[in-house]
């Protein structure tokens, strides 16, 4: 009878606390320019700037805004917010842009700097959600490499990913949605680079997914061995821009081949309705998409949440 006493006892501590979404007061989101609200981390305060909505590849609120200020369920939701645009999973695997972007290995670091510090102070496992928007800027930058098929360049990416995901999972996140990596075979880019380069694209964002959600397996049977049960959910992106792509008439978006900032400045592009536009450029969609995303996440969150 002890013996099952014990077992018992062990067993019920290897089970997650349910996630539920009106719980959440603290949200730590990593990412590239689809997430980057221009708030950077300040390696002397150790703090994170004001969003600044103006800069954004959005011409406005990015999703994680939209998420937190619209669609929350929580009154008082902190978010604390390290996407970097140009951001690629791991710099060492893929270069990125600039050596000053900050790749998810560095602002993971960034949020280990943080969360000593007093402005992220409250959070704990059970009240902490941890989103993560990767894998475009992986793709976009080899899909074209000829010295390793696409699956294998993406089995590395995602190896390095959850490398980071359990550095995460050690300092005390349980609760992880990710995103997928939408079609950016669909961007304006894409389009005018022609079939071949958007067909290779598409296949290597779809198998970055499939790989993405035998990671996400592999990482909460882990978890769970070691004594630190997590719950990992992956949000269809992929298939919301498909399908907001699809209907755009029906959502308000007019144009959908074409980027809406020609490099003018906006009050010189005045009576061209950016809310008309699924894209703001020629790879980043408007903050009406934002908009869209931001209240899928929510949805998708309330939905996990039995909600």
């Amino acid at each position: 009878m002890r013996s099952v006493l014990v077992a018992c006892a062990l067993t019920s501590q290897l089970v997650a606390a349910r996630f539920f979404w009106p719980d959440i007061t603290h949200i730590f989101s990593f990412g590239d320019s689809y997430t980057d609200t221009i708030a950077r981390f300040d390696f002397t305060t150790h703090a994170l700037s004001a969003p600044n909505d103006a800069a954004t590849t959005a011409g406005g609120r990015m999703w994680i805004e939209f998420l937190a200020q619209t669609y929350n369920v929580t009154a008082d939701l902190k978010v604390f917010n390290f996407a970097y645009g140009g951001a690629v999973t791991d710099s060492s695997l893929i270069a990125q842009s600039s050596s000053a972007t900050q790749s998810f290995k560095d602002q993971v670091n960034n949020f280990l700097l943080l969360q000593s510090t007093p402005a992220a102070q409250g959070w704990k496992s059970s009240n902490a959600l941890f989103l993560s928007f990767f894998g475009i800027n992986d793709v976009g930058k080899s899909f074209w490499w000829t010295n390793a098929t696409r699956e294998e360049t993406n089995a590395r990416v995602i190896a390095s990913y959850f490398e980071r995901l359990t550095i995460l999972r050690d300092a005390g996140a349980r609760n992880f949605l990710l995103l997928q990596v939408p079609d950016i075979s669909r961007t304006p880019n894409l389009i005018r680079q022609g079939a071949p380069n958007a067909t290779l694209q598409s296949s290597m964002s779809e198998n970055y997914n499939t790989q993405l959600a035998r990671a996400v397996q592999v990482f909460q049977r882990h978890s769970t061995r070691v004594g630190k049960v997590v719950d990992v959910k992956i949000h269809p992106t992929r298939e919301l821009f498909n399908f907001a792509l699809d209907n755009a008439g029906v959502l308000g978006f007019e144009n959908v081949t074409a980027g809406w900032w020609t490099g003018l400045a906006p009050e010189q592009q005045s009576g061209v309705s950016l809310a008309t536009y699924f894209w703001w450029n020629n790879f980043h969609p408007t903050w009406g998409v934002h908009d869209l995303l931001g209240h899928s996440v929510s949805t998708f969150l309330s939905r996990w949440s039995g909600l």
